[in-house]
């Protein structure tokens, strides 16, 4: 057992109420020192589902960090089915009952020892040696008819039934969660996110972000910007948590290549990094708007950029 948790090399968090909601229903944790995060995604409309999704995030604040990796995740469900408890008495109490409910995603981390804790539709994606992997199992009835040959992939995407789950904190007395444990190894890094990420960012644009960007914040802005230039009809919350990667992080050729203009020649300058790894992502996707957006999340880092054309930008760092 381990005697205290693992520091990653950083973790960071966002969450937007998108272009079209008025309330914000997401929630997450971002507890590194105790090495937990959390995404949670609240239903029931308005002040039920923000308070559903909140009280799952408060409830796992308070949860004492546990060296033994079972034990934590005991832990961590005793938690989440007194949660769950509540939000179903609290439901019942309407007229007629009404289900106040969220779906929940944990990453917990206890020495080189990982585990997942998850019920509904929120994900949790690990970016292993350039390559992107999605370690959870939706509970949504999309799901089951995937797996079932009932429908494929493209039909999944617009199926009416796209937003309807099968699990989730609160939506019936006995909370069902699903746990996988794991081993984490040097440069892992870990995506945690609600759906209003992952329907509107395409498995291939979060794999190129996430190689791309060696700071978790800049990072998850940068997933956010790419959301956001879409149309983010839904609420977006995500986690980023980086596990002790090297400086340079890009491991896969996507066949895109930058040049900058006034920065040190230096391959250690973080500006210059910051640099080319925007122009590498976004030139690589051909998308203007995107660049745009990127640059004006990480305008604080960047002095000064030019647009030459919709494939190129120089940056003066």
């Amino acid at each position: 057992m381990n005697t205290s948790a693992p520091l990653p090399r950083c973790s960071a968090g966002l969450t937007d109420v998108g272009k079209t909601r008025r309330v914000n229903e997401d929630a997450f944790l971002d507890k590194r020192i105790c090495g937990l995060w959390v995404v949670a995604d609240g239903m029931g409309g308005h002040q039920a589902g923000d308070r559903a999704s909140q009280s799952i995030v408060q409830g796992l604040d308070q949860v004492a960090y546990c060296d033994d990796i079972e034990a934590y995740c005991q832990q961590l469900t005793t938690c989440l089915s007194a949660v769950n408890l509540d939000l179903s008495l609290e439901g019942g109490k309407y007229n007629p009952p009404r289900v106040i409910g969220s779906t929940v995603a944990v990453l917990v981390v206890c020495g080189n020892r990982g585990a997942l804790l998850w019920a509904g539709d929120s994900r949790v994606y690990r970016l292993r040696k350039g390559e992107l992997e999605l370690l959870s199992r939706d509970h949504s009835q999309i799901q089951e008819m995937l797996d079932r040959g009932i429908i494929d992939m493209t039909q999944a995407r617009f199926h009416p039934a796209a937003n309807v789950i099968t699990r989730a904190v609160g939506g019936s007395p006995l909370l069902e969660l699903e746990t996988i444990i794991f081993d984490i190894e040097a440069g892992d890094k870990f995506l945690l996110c609600t759906d209003g990420l992952y329907r509107g960012v395409t498995d291939f644009d979060m794999e190129c972000i996430l190689n791309g960007m060696t700071d978790c914040q800049l990072a998850a802005q940068t997933l956010m910007a790419r959301a956001l230039a879409g149309d983010a009809r839904d609420n977006i919350t995500l986690v980023v948590v980086d596990f002790f990667g090297a400086t340079k992080r890009l491991t896969k050729d996507y066949g895109v290549t930058g040049r900058s203009r006034g920065a040190k020649e230096s391959a250690s300058s973080s500006m210059e990094s910051v640099a080319l790894q925007l122009m590498k992502f976004t030139r690589a996707t051909m998308n203007l708007k995107l660049m745009l957006s990127l640059l004006d999340y990480a305008g604080r880092q960047l002095s000064q950029y030019t647009v030459i054309n919709e494939s190129e930008v120089v940056v003066q760092c």
